[in-house]
């Protein structure tokens, strides 16, 4: 299944620079905020993850198949993870603090149905509706400790960092691949589009070797502007 959808995938690019009269090719660039929905499976809690700020860029190819309707696919670079902060009270009056920082960067794939609401020569509302394959390229993990007395005075401050490892071996962290679904909308402004989109991740990306004890899904929210390097639209054939 997943195979196929890379293949569908690159069919509808190769496609789309063989037809050119009915397609179109985009740059999309943006800001994303990414985090994770954690659910851990013995006594501990699972951890409250909060939103990291990451970059979305690649290329988008869209077929059309009517005046409103459109097929489109590509390859984005995204950066997901998530960002957990925690903070204790101690009872004699001291305290401890953590930041642990997550970036995972994919390659996704999406493979989406694109539906445009007008055909107004100036602004043209657009939605879209489909899915995503990622493929892990990387990631690197930051944590920050450190302890205060009654007096506010330090007592430890550690500071750790490093590659996330990636695959699906017994000592690999996160695996190697994702998917999820992914709705957006926005509007097109000529040779330039302005979208939101949001990626629900419906992978279990925790390698099977820390699968026992947690769960954790990508999430991802984008604000993407995209550039029209060529468009067919609307010429003859």
């Amino acid at each position: 299944m997943i195979k196929r959808l890379i293949l569908f995938a690159s069919f509808i690019g190769f496609y789309t620079l063989q037809t050119k009269a009915q397609t179109e090719v985009k740059f999309d660039f943006g800001l994303g905020v990414a985090n994770m929905h954690m659910e851990r499976f013995d006594s501990l809690e699972a951890p409250k993850g909060k939103s990291k700020v990451g970059i979305s860029l690649g290329f988008i190819f869209s077929y059309q198949l009517n005046e409103q309707l459109f097929i489109e696919s590509g390859a984005q670079f995204s950066s997901k993870g998530y960002r957990e902060e925690n903070t204790d009270d101690y009872f004699s009056g001291g305290s401890s603090s953590g930041t642990h920082l997550k970036s995972i960067h994919y390659l996704d794939f999406p493979l989406q149905i694109k539906y445009q609401l007008t055909n107004s020569e100036k602004a043209k509302p657009f939605f879209t509706l489909g899915g995503y394959y990622g493929i892990a390229l990387g990631g690197r993990f930051s944590s920050t400790y450190g302890s205060k007395n009654s007096f506010a005075q330090n007592l430890d401050s550690r500071n750790e960092s490093g590659k996330l490892k990636i695959g699906n071996k017994n000592e690999d962290t996160i695996k190697s691949t994702d998917y999820g679904l992914s709705i957006g909308g926005g509007v097109s402004f000529g040779k330039v589009d302005l979208g939101l989109y949001y990626d629900l991740g419906l992978s279990n990306v925790v390698s099977k070797s820390h699968q026992a004890d947690v769960k954790a899904k990508n999430r991802l929210f984008r604000i993407n502007l995209g550039l029209k390097l060529y468009s067919g639209f609307g010429k003859e054939k």
